[in-house]
């Protein structure tokens, strides 16, 4: 979801050829449904989990986040029911959600067997990348 990433110059690909899907913790859990949509429809065969430094949740917790919506939408609004079912996949460490998204994704059996998946982590400082997961 961070603006910050310049996918495109980073990992040297051509924009008309790439598919970025940015969510709140770059969860692929959260973009499955685009990620079968882009393989299935689209043809893409390749798909780049990337996480961030300075990621602005990092080591939140499922109930801090829950706690802020109610705080925000009060307590006794109708929609507290629906927050208790939403998992925010908090993250704690980045490399590691990275590897548990790419796990994931390669057991997920509605995603095509040819398709490369890896995982990897931005430096927002320096703009560096690395693969943490293949």
């Amino acid at each position: 979801m961070d603006a910050r990433l310049d996918l495109v110059i980073v990992y040297n690909v051509f924009f008309s050829k790439v598919n970025i899907i940015r969510n709140a913790g770059g969860s692929a859990r959260d973009a499955l449904r685009s990620f079968l949509l882009f393989n299935h429809l689209l043809g893409t065969r390749e798909i780049m989990v990337v996480e961030h430094t300075r990621y602005g949740l990092l080591k939140a917790t499922n109930e801090m986040a829950k706690e802020v919506i109610r705080k925000s939408l009060g307590y006794e609004n109708e929609a507290m029911t629906n927050l208790e079912k939403i998992n925010f996949f908090p993250i704690a460490d980045l490399k590691e959600a990275a590897r548990e998204d790419i796990e994931f994704l390669k057991e997920n059996k509605l995603i095509l067997k040819e398709v490369r998946i890896s995982g990897w982590v931005q430096d927002i400082d320096t703009g560096r990348v690395a693969k943490v997961a293949e």
